[in-house]
């Protein structure tokens, strides 16, 4: 019950000023409702987040990785480039990462490309972003191809 009346007192808190309204807390708050089994409410709590936090990159990262778990890839997407714009982040490279990734799966892929190359120009992030830049390369070789052919 402790997530339960956690979420109960931050939402109220958060609502009616007794609380900080900052990035933790709403952190808090999504938490607490993701350990609920409550992924709507969690998403819901981190787009008003966003709001009431304009400047965190962090808690549009985590609504991208929310909305990305519950099959909303689209959805995701420009959470997950608000994120990079934003920044405040202490691993930039994963979320571009994660763009392009997102950006593979629903066919954008030059924007995937363009995600990728960023993510390449942090040396821990060097290997897998190589490999996934061979994956969009092949994708966007396919594409033209089927193109050609029409």
């Amino acid at each position: 019950g402790q997530f339960e009346k956690a979420s109960e007192l931050l939402e109220k808190g958060l609502k009616d000023g007794s609380l900080e309204n900052d990035e933790s807390n709403w952190k808090l708050l999504a938490y607490s409702y993701l350990q609920l089994n409550r992924e709507f409410k969690a998403i819901d709590a981190l787009e008003r987040a966003v709001k009431a936090v304009p400047k965190s990159g962090t808690l549009e990262y985590m609504l991208a990785q929310n909305l990305f778990s519950m099959s909303k890839i689209a959805e995701a997407i420009p959470h997950a480039e608000a994120a990079t714009k934003k920044g405040g982040i202490s691993r930039p490279d994963q979320i571009y990462l994660f763009l392009a990734y997102l950006c593979l799966e629903t066919k954008k892929f030059d924007m995937a490309l363009d995600a990728v190359n960023k993510a390449i120009e942090y040396p821990e992030s060097a290997a897998e972003g190589n490999k996934m830049k061979r994956a969009i390369l092949d994708a966007i070789k396919e594409r033209e191809a089927k193109l050609n052919k029409m």
